[in-house]
């Protein structure tokens, strides 16, 4: 059982580093998407799904190592938590936990925080894009309107966008 919460401390480690990488890498993506650098946009979100498919690989382990610490404690999953563990385990494992614990309760919501953000702003953005291209569509598209005779004449307006005189 010892061995069982030695392991879960070393996955919550682990993942707290990934969200301690995290922080920086959402903060570089922001900066990308205020500026319109498109590379370092794509740099900083390849970078963050590299990331993110690291925690999804602890999550599963640390699901794994909670139904086994559940099932050893003849406890429901749902009683598992780090302050309870904290409780019931040796000073150096309880000292681990509480520090985990408070850590990760910091990191999660700041990321959490910076990453709304961020979808915010590059939803921002790719709404004034739409709507740039839909004024550009506007004149290069040619538009059917009603003629004289109540018949449907096509009217280009390709090339319209700048004058011809001077």
């Amino acid at each position: 059982m010892t061995a069982n919460i030695d392991n879960l401390l070393t996955i919550l480690e682990k993942s707290e580093k990934v969200y301690q990488q995290m922080l920086p890498v959402i903060q570089r993506e922001k900066q990308a998407a205020l500026s319109a650098q498109s590379d370092q946009l794509t740099s900083a979100s390849e970078e963050k799904e590299e990331l993110l498919a690291r925690l999804q690989q602890l999550e599963r382990r640390r699901q794994v190592l909670i139904h086994q610490i559940a099932d050893d404690r003849q406890l429901p999953v749902e009683k598992i938590k780090l302050s309870t563990l904290a409780d019931s385990s040796d000073q150096h494992q309880a000292v681990r936990m509480r520090r985990l614990s408070v850590s990760l309760n910091e990191l999660v919501p700041k990321i959490k925080k910076a990453n709304e953000e961020n979808r915010a702003i590059i939803q921002h953005c790719l709404s004034i894009v739409h709507g740039a291209l839909g004024f550009f569509q506007h004149f290069v598209i040619p538009t059917d309107v009603y003629g004289a005779s109540g018949q449907m004449s096509m009217q280009s307006k390709g090339g319209n966008l700048i004058s011809g005189a001077i």
